[in-house]
């Protein structure tokens, strides 16, 4: 029986030990049938530096008996020591200049059609996030530094760590992850948080806890497999991974490190990246698809381009699913914040244990709960609140507002946050970008008295439903996703049975008119 491993790197005359750690077990020969402890664990992880290119490799195991035991490893094998193929090796190192130009690319795809979609007049006068985001100068942050990082980390030991994977696009997915953040943090834990800017195309790396933040940039992620081996990491949470340059990488690096370091394994559905690429399940038509068959994504898929290809740069469904099917498969948790979005990945993925998914509602608990008064004694006038893009119902609005304008209906639009492509009019009002804490008194000083939340994709949950919900107002929905199965709950609130505009329309006037002689 072994009871302890070493390395022995010999460099110019100078020798170096480094203790290793052995029993790692080993899923590819358990998953074989191979059930005995010495046999399904007989991995080891060694880490440490030489101070030069080692010129021969000793690996030293002491015996129980008392006896030691040195074999020496061949030069061919160092680099594959950690159980990593070459090539995985060489995809987490820097990206080489092919690959900048296509990261370039796609970065500037997104970047022009950000820029072609408002008229020009209002692209120039976008506030907070639009045009100064991309502008705006880099975050302070260190070049990243192993031994710094180390330092760091060492300080945690004692403490839950952590290693959380998430973009940083914003929304209620970073909302989610701050909030989760904070709440480990005060419990005493740490948390290293990836991320990938995809304005800046970097990789961050940030350690967090109660008393400190700090962030390193870096442009490869070889750091990652030397942390694994150095500390102890509790949990890895996969939050997001939209937006980062090669999102299969990371789905398979997650289950290469979840294997390493034998840490449960969380994957949170915020969207449906993990059933296709188009993550908001939106069709080559720009329809919910509902998880098809295969044999239809396949044809589906290549058909999408936009955002959808610049981002993830992929159109083959089987090589997606693979991917993500194995993280799945590894994951001890598939947390989701509805039931829809559960049964949504289930259907994608039939052979996934019903035991892994877990159902969890966000908590939105940073908004008071009141009831706002709703004029609904005034005509029809319907406020839609939120970041309103194509897959959020953007053509949706403008076709009602169209409709409003040559119908003459006695009805008005205001959008408390910004339109892709709407143009305010008469019938249409659009207010820009808001703070949440100033939702309550945009409510009351707009004037609308029913609210619509347009999203023509299954929301995996939506804060902005759930922050009209919690200030009392009519509320209205298509039947899709979180924001149905809430607002069917909800004594204000319907949902509508058709995606629409002109259905929709008639809907909310009769709406409208129940609500007032309910009220009468």
């Amino acid at each position: 029986m072994v009871l302890s491993l070493c390395m022995i790197l010999e460099t110019r005359g100078t020798a170096v030990r480094v203790d290793g750690r052995y029993g790692v077990p080993r899923p590819d020969l358990a998953a074989n049938g191979h059930h005995a402890a010495r046999v399904a664990c007989p991995g080891f992880v060694v880490f440490g530096r030489a101070p030069g290119r080692p010129e021969r490799v000793f690996l030293e195991a002491t015996l129980a008996r008392g006896d030691t035991c040195r074999v020496e490893i061949a030069l061919a094998a160092i680099g594959g020591a950690t159980g990593h193929p070459r090539d995985f090796l060489r995809g987490l190192g820097a990206p080489s200049l092919p690959s900048r130009m296509r990261r370039w690319y796609r970065w500037s795809r997104v970047l022009l059609g950000h820029i072609a979609k408002p008229p020009v007049s209002r692209f120039l006068r976008t506030r907070r996030d639009g045009l100064a985001h991309f502008r705006a100068e880099a975050p302070s942050v260190h070049p990243l530094s192993i031994d710094a990082l180390l330092d760091l980390l060492r300080s945690a030991r004692a403490q839950p760590l952590s290693l959380m994977v998430d973009h940083t696009l914003g929304g209620g997915t970073n909302l989610y992850r701050e909030q989760r953040i904070l709440q480990q943090t005060n419990a005493g834990g740490a948390v290293i948080l990836l991320s990938y800017d995809f304005h800046r195309r970097r990789y961050f790396l940030g350690y967090v806890t109660r008393e400190r933040r700090e962030s390193f940039e870096t442009d490869s992620l070889g750091a990652l497999v030397i942390l694994a081996a150095a500390v102890t990491v509790d949990e890895i949470f996969l939050n997001n991974v939209g937006s980062f340059p090669d999102p299969l990488m990371i789905t398979d690096v997650t289950v290469r490190l979840t294997r390493l370091t034998q840490a449960r394994l969380t994957v949170a559905v915020h969207d449906f990246f993990s059933v296709c690429p188009s993550w908001s399940l939106l069709n080559d038509e720009g329809r919910f698809c509902a998880v098809p068959s295969i044999a239809r994504c396949r044809r589906c898929l290549p058909n999408i381009g936009g955002e959808v290809r610049a981002i993830t740069g992929c159109d083959d469904i089987d090589r997606w699913r693979a991917a993500w099917g194995d993280c799945l498969r590894e994951a001890t948790s598939i947390l989701c914040f509805s039931g829809s979005s559960r049964d949504l990945v289930a259907r994608a993925y039939p052979n996934l244990g019903q035991d892994k998914f877990v159902v969890q509602p966000h908590v939105v608990d940073y908004l008071e709960r009141h009831a706002l008064p709703s004029n609904l004694h005034r005509r029809l006038h319907i406020g839609v609140v939120g970041e309103i893009t194509k897959h959020k119902g953007a053509a949706i609005v403008s076709e009602m507002a169209r409709l409003i304008r040559q119908r003459h209906l006695p009805a008005q639009i205001t959008v408390i946050g910004r339109l892709e492509g709407g143009r305010e009019s008469g019938g249409l009002r659009i207010l820009g970008p808001y703070r949440r804490s100033e939702l309550p008194h945009l409510i009351e000083q707009c004037g609308a008295n029913v609210f619509l939340l347009p999203s023509i994709w299954p929301e995996t949950f939506s804060y902005v439903a759930e922050e009209l919900m919690r200030l009392g107002v009519p509320l209205a929905v298509f039947n899709l996703g979180a924001p149905a199965e809430r607002v069917a709950q909800y004594e204000h609130g319907l949902v509508l049975d058709r995606v629409e505009a002109a259905h929709a329309l008639e809907q909310l006037l009769a709406f409208h008119a129940d609500l007032r002689a309910r009220r009468a």
